[in-house]
């Protein structure tokens, strides 16, 4: 933690939560809930590092990447995604950095949109192709009518001669 001020003696605590313990729920699945407090650095916080740790079976668990993981932190209406980091992993966690300048409520869960995406990106391109198949088969029947009243005009026989 790097502070404003020099703080002898700060004290910071730390509770994990089995539910929300603000009411609202994580969209997405959720890892864990933790409140972080430090009243003796309150308002004194310039740079806090903070390291958190997901278990790698909780990914194979909801089919998840590695880069699937984002520390959440609750700004008193909602959970608002922190730029996290992977560092490493030993086969058992895998370890993240999260750059903080307050403490509060925090939740480790699905990355935002990191499934949502894919799918909006999948059902989108089949979207795309949908409609550019409705829009040739549009011009192929313009184009078709379009040559058949310009071949259905006045027969050969009945043109009248330059002569």
């Amino acid at each position: 933690i790097k502070t404003s001020k020099n703080i002898y003696g700060g004290k910071v605590e730390i509770k994990g939560y089995d539910e929300s313990p603000v009411g609202v729920s994580g969209s997405g699945n959720v890892y864990n809930y933790f409140e972080i407090n430090a009243d003796d650095f309150k308002g004194k916080i310039e740079k806090a590092k903070l390291e958190i740790e997901v278990g790698v079976s909780w990914f194979k668990e909801n089919g998840l990447e590695r880069d699937d993981v984002s520390l959440f932190k609750f700004d008193g209406k909602k959970w608002n995604e922190l730029n996290t980091n992977f560092v490493y992993s030993d086969g058992e966690f895998n370890y993240y950095n999260v750059e903080l300048n307050s403490f509060s409520y925090f939740m480790i869960g699905e990355k935002l949109n990191s499934k949502v995406v894919d799918e909006i990106v999948e059902e989108n391109r089949y979207s795309f192709l949908g409609i550019l198949i409705v829009v040739l088969i549009f011009i192929l029947v313009l184009d078709r009518k379009s040559t058949r009243l310009n071949s259905s005009h006045i027969p050969l026989s009945r043109m009248p001669s330059s002569a």
